[in-house]
């Protein structure tokens, strides 16, 4: 069985994965927070059944405001980057020239997955930021 993403193509969609997300304690989410009622968002299903998901914000020339959240079960297995890589290739589809986020502290862990996927991170004690130039 594989993991199979895909484009969230409406407001029903998006709706689950807010309703998905609720449903975990924010020692579960690591705090993060989402606005689901902006943005665009994909999603990751295995064996059917919602496993984590992603956002951003379309801007012109750029995809801004990164966040993406993998169910613990699921982490550690490719999800993530299998995501990025999506997000990626839809930003580089729209001529999109730039991706940008940020994650809470200076988790090495998290920085070095960025990089891997050759994004540049700045380090901060509070938070951190990511940038993917994508000329």
């Amino acid at each position: 069985m594989s993991y199979i993403i895909s484009i969230c193509a409406n407001n029903s969609e998006i709706s689950e994965l807010q309703n998905y997300y609720s449903s975990f304690p924010s020692s579960m989410t690591n705090n993060l927070t989402f606005n689901f009622s902006e943005g665009k968002y994909y999603k990751v299903l295995f064996a059917d059944k919602l496993v984590g998901f992603a956002s951003v914000i379309d801007e012109d020339y750029s995809f801004v405001d990164l966040k993406r959240y993998i169910h613990p079960e699921h982490r550690n297995k490719g999800v993530g980057g299998a995501l990025l890589d999506f997000i990626i290739q839809d930003a580089k589809k729209l001529g999109k020239t730039r991706i940008t986020g940020s994650f809470l502290g200076n988790n090495e862990k998290v920085a070095n997955f960025f990089k891997s996927k050759d994004f540049n991170v700045t380090t901060g004690k509070d938070f951190s930021m990511v940038l993917l130039s994508l000329k």
